[in-house]
């Protein structure tokens, strides 16, 4: 089978992780695979081998917000190439513009949209808003809805005839594989970054950032390494760095390097993150962006997040100084393990992908 994929690349990698994941298992199974991303997303395809479907970049002013611009000269020759190739399966995952445009030129049924719960449920966006993304998002044939907690997914009534399947969140390959050692460093990631991200989002990163730097000066002992992906974010906080007991890193980080070692991690809530934290049972602090559309979002992961793991996952308010971040994490590392066992969706996606082709 031909199975092809378009992850939206920006502003973390959320979108382009679970993807990968899909294609890189579906290709052991001897599947043909190819895939297409941007800005952030495209060294992402690069390090695990995926072959892409069309090289050429768009230009910057035809991405949006919500994705590149579906009429724009990149996304014409995709679709066409589509259409010609004549894939078995197009998964799209943060794109619903282009999703919609390439149901009007290809069958729906062969289009699945990999969706984040809040693409479908967010009471913090307007009504017109939430009408938009169920309109462009449901045009595809079926959809994979994954996040922290499928129990806790909301699907909408109203699904355009799209055949909708709900999971914990498909964790990439290379966290199964992660295995754990001795914890040795508190770990920050403060997620992809922030290209095509709103003035909050950076802002916010940056404070982020500087709160963990305050607590390092209060936990001498111990070894910092914060995580930007963003060579922007990492010099920034490189200039506010004050103690030596911090690293900053701005390239691409393999999940195993930044994982392995960690004895705590600090990062923004986003599903991905999460979910990766909880299936290696590590412990965390956890922080939502603050003055943007995704803050309710990642305040409904923390809350779930913390109910299935108690003690050992704890929120840091964005009013908390670097010295209550401190007390938090020395609190956290120490807590007791409730047992809880985070099951990804992994399986339940590729059963649903194989279903949809036939096998």
């Amino acid at each position: 089978m031909r199975i092809y994929g378009f992850f939206r690349g920006f502003p973390g990698l959320g979108r382009v992780m679970s993807g990968i994941s899909i294609l890189s298992m579906l290709k052991d199974m001897g599947h043909e695979i190819k895939a297409y991303s941007y800005l952030q997303g495209v060294q992402a395809l690069k390090e695990h081998s995926i072959e892409f479907l069309l090289e050429k970049q768009p230009p910057k002013h035809q991405v949006m917000a919500i994705g590149i611009n579906p009429i724009c000269e990149v996304a014409g020759e995709i679709i066409s190439k589509i259409c010609l190739d004549k894939p078995d399966l197009v998964i799209v995952d943060g794109e619903p513009l282009f999703i919609s445009t390439l149901a009007m030129v290809y069958p729906r049924r062969k289009i699945i949209s990999l969706l984040n719960p809040a693409d479908l449920y967010n009471p913090a966006l307007p009504t017109s808003t939430i009408k938009f993304y169920h309109s462009h998002y449901l045009a595809a044939g079926s959809a994979i809805v994954h996040g922290v907690d499928k129990d806790s997914i909301i699907l909408p009534d109203e699904n355009n005839q799209c055949e909708s399947v709900k999971t914990n969140t498909i964790l990439r390959r290379d966290i199964i594989d992660t295995r754990l050692s001795e914890g040795k460093e508190i770990v920050s990631i403060l997620g992809g970054g922030s290209s095509n991200s709103s003035d909050n989002f950076w802002d916010s990163t940056i404070v982020m950032g500087r709160r963990i730097l305050e607590a390092a000066t209060f936990l001498e002992s111990e070894r910092f390494v914060i995580y930007c992906n963003d060579p922007r974010v990492a010099d920034k906080l490189t200039a506010y760095k004050n103690s030596d007991n911090v690293r900053v890193v701005s390239d691409y980080t393999l999940p195993n390097e930044m994982y392995s070692t960690a004895k705590i991690v600090i990062c923004r809530a986003g599903r991905n993150t999460i979910s990766e934290i909880l299936y290696l049972n590590l412990p965390a602090i956890l922080m939502s962006s603050y003055g943007d559309f995704r803050s309710s979002e990642q305040e409904k992961n923390i809350d779930q997040a913390c109910a299935l793991r108690g003690g050992k996952l704890l929120k840091s308010e964005n009013r908390e100084s670097g010295k209550d971040l401190a007390k938090k994490i020395k609190t956290a590392i120490v807590a007791e393990d409730n047992g809880f066992v985070f099951v990804p969706g992994n399986k339940d996606a590729i059963e649903f992908v194989l279903h949809k082709v036939g096998r």
